[in-house]
């Protein structure tokens, strides 16, 4: 997993990675359930939330950006407004057990890490969506990656908006 690649920024500078209590992390998965995902905890331990300029991602086969997503902000370790803390507690109820949003795209559709699987994949929720598949079933939810390492690892830059 390249995390310097993506450059993660807040307001152009460079964000800082995690300087507080390393309890802090025993307390994320306290609250939720489930243990951390060693890759995630090293993403924060190096950028704490911010913005990524490699920030497109794609559905499953596809790759034309036409179709891509992009992350907003990832949430950070720290209090305040863009805690992961308060994203779970927000999202708890919507996403289901054991399910941590760590992300969300300018339209606050969340990017989640599903930790009751192993290893937990990263996957979208779109709040908007009212589709459904050929089986019925809602699709307001879909896979991104198989794991933390393979998202950050995909995520890329839209040229389009440079």
């Amino acid at each position: 997993m390249n995390i310097a690649r993506i450059n993660v920024n807040t307001g152009g500078d460079p964000t800082p990675g995690y300087q507080g209590d390393e309890g802090r992390f025993r307390d994320l998965e306290a609250l939720v359930g489930k243990p951390l995902p060693a890759s995630y905890i090293e993403f924060l331990r190096t950028h704490d939330g911010g913005h990524p300029e490699a920030s497109s991602f794609f559905p499953p086969g596809e790759d034309d950006y036409d179709y891509s997503h992009e992350i907003n902000s990832f949430y950070t370790l720290s209090d305040g407004k863009a805690c992961v803390f308060n994203a779970f507690k927000s999202w708890r109820e919507t996403l289901g057990e054991g399910i941590l949003p760590i992300a969300n795209d300018s339209g606050n559709n969340q990017i989640y890490l599903d930790l009751n699987e192993t290893p937990p994949p990263v996957c979208m929720w779109l709040h908007d969506v009212e589709e459904l598949d050929e089986n019925g079933e809602s699709v307001e939810d879909f896979l991104v990656a198989d794991s933390f390492e393979a998202f950050i690892d995909g995520l890329t830059i839209d040229l389009n908006l440079i």
